[in-house]
């Protein structure tokens, strides 16, 4: 005992989470006595070197150190219990699977979960947690109070679980990249294109009707005489405000450079915060319809917000799902780190 007293003291604990935001990495660093532990670090890295060479200058010599990494595999997601009926829902043959407090089911391909634990092979890695937990823990004092779909939001993906009051009742992980925007608005656009053979499809033929009845009914307007009285008109030289709008044609470089980046961020936001608003309606649709949940009603929503999400993605589903988000801020990588923390508490 007086042995392991004199080591806890020679030697730093340290505690290293890792969350993958697609574009970097963001490291939440912790070092110090067991008896004093220092204060949390927060890193952003570009490549997995620099990652690397922050975790070894980190731990050095001791012997106590915990490396902890956020799940962010496509293929992962949870069950609400752990017996073998509730596998049925999913093929579970080539997954790892995690009973949770004997009451829910998490699960995960094992062949992507290889892969991620061989990139991180130089150091190794002591947890890989699942998104889910960190719902759980994040609105542990929420959970409980009413049926309720959570979220977890970060760069790349989304997370969202419904939560009764002693168990995980649904779960889905999905990706929120590029390609999958680029898919949602490339499905919106189709409803504008047109068939080989130059004519409109099917469903735009009742539109092209009503063009031609208007077309018709402007023909047999009274005192309608062809075109002929176009010549009747003003020449363009004679509006007085033309040299204005010359100017404003002049300006026009000026202000589109001004304002072109602003315009793309909005956009992006926009893109990307409706395609989030989309996957949120489709996890609770999925959640109603499928008959192996239990399919109550959900009454809120939370989110947990790790990229700053704009106040449209609120609007959207106030106005589209009746219902009024609360919305809180995480520290994705800070919050890992109070998880590995409380797991190495219980281990010892």
């Amino acid at each position: 005992m007086k042995l392991q007293r004199l080591i806890d003291h020679l030697y730093d604990t340290i505690y290293i989470a890792i969350v993958d935001q697609g574009r970097y990495k963001e490291v939440a660093l912790q070092i110090g006595r067991k008896s004093d532990p220092a204060r949390v670090e927060v890193h952003r890295l570009h490549t997995q070197g620099e990652l690397d060479a922050l975790i070894e200058e980190a731990i050095g010599d001791s012997p106590y150190f915990y490396i902890a990494l956020l799940n962010t595999v496509p293929d992962q997601g949870g069950l609400p219990a752990c017996d073998k009926t509730m596998r049925k829902m999913a093929d579970l043959t080539l997954s790892v699977t995690l009973c949770m407090e004997g009451r829910w089911l998490l699960h995960c391909s094992k062949g992507e979960l290889d892969l991620l634990r061989e990139q991180h092979r130089v150091y190794g890695l002591d947890f890989v947690f699942s998104p889910f937990s960190v719902l759980s823990r994040f609105f542990a004092d929420k959970i409980g109070s009413v049926w309720a779909l959570y979220v977890l939001v970060q760069e790349g993906s989304i997370a969202l679980a419904v939560f009764s009051s002693d168990r995980l009742e649904y779960a889905h992980f999905a990706t929120t990249d590029e390609s999958d925007i680029a898919l949602m608005e490339a499905s919106a656009s189709s409803q504008f294109e047109f068939d080989a053979h130059g004519g409109a499809q099917e469903k735009h033929a009742e539109v092209e009707e009503d063009e031609f009845d208007l077309i018709e009914e402007i023909n047999t307007l009274e005192g309608f005489d062809g075109f002929d009285d176009i010549e009747e008109l003003d020449d363009l030289d004679s509006i007085e405000s033309f040299g204005d709008f010359e100017q404003l044609e002049e300006a026009k470089p000026t202000m589109l450079a001004q304002d072109s980046k602003e315009l793309h961020h909005q956009e992006e936001g926009f893109n990307l915060d409706y395609h989030r608003f989309t996957l949120v309606q489709k996890a609770l649709s999925e959640y109603y319809r499928d008959a192996h949940y239990r399919q109550e009603f959900v009454e809120a929503i939370f989110v947990a917000d790790a990229v700053g999400l704009s106040g449209d993605f609120k609007l959207y589903i106030e106005e589209e799902l009746f219902m009024t988000p609360i919305i809180r801020r995480i520290e994705l990588a800070k919050e890992l780190l109070s998880l590995c923390k409380e797991e190495t508490t219980h281990a010892a």
